[in-house]
């Protein structure tokens, strides 16, 4: 049989004393820095999903920026290169009036060069049905 003695209790006193200071100066600042860092990784979780959650908010924003600048950088290439076509276009046709003004004055002098020739046709060809005749000796009106 167990006989309670003073060692016991004195050794009962001892244990409960080492569990009281472990308890103080092991456990509980174990406990509070495992609290703390379980509190800490929560907050950083919590950080890094709201990151994350800010990160694709953003990616979407400047997606659809970009496609916004992009729509507006091939408005603005289209409305050039549409002004570009119509000043070549409006050179062409100015090109187009020069040279048909520039043909029909070449024309209307070639119209006066042949009318004035028309009337020096008449004139040599009267000359020469004269020469002929003369050379023939046919007496024509002014032999």
């Amino acid at each position: 049989m167990v006989t309670i003695n003073f060692t016991i209790i004195v050794q009962l006193a001892l244990f409960g004393l080492f569990v009281w200071v472990a308890n103080r100066l092991i456990l509980r600042p174990t406990l509070r820095v495992m609290d703390r860092r379980a509190e800490t990784m929560e907050q950083d979780q919590a950080t890094a999903e709201s990151d994350t959650a800010e990160a694709q908010s953003l990616e979407s924003k400047y997606t659809a920026e970009m496609a916004s600048a992009r729509r507006a950088a091939n408005v603005r290439v289209e409305r050039a290169r549409r002004d570009a076509m119509d000043a070549r276009n409006a050179a062409l046709n100015e090109r187009h009036r020069e040279s048909d003004k520039a043909v029909a004055e070449v024309e209307a002098a070639a119209n006066e060069e042949i009318d004035a020739q028309r009337g020096q046709f008449e004139d040599l060809t009267r000359r020469i049905g004269e020469s002929i005749s003369r050379h023939l000796k046919l007496g024509g009106p002014a032999a």
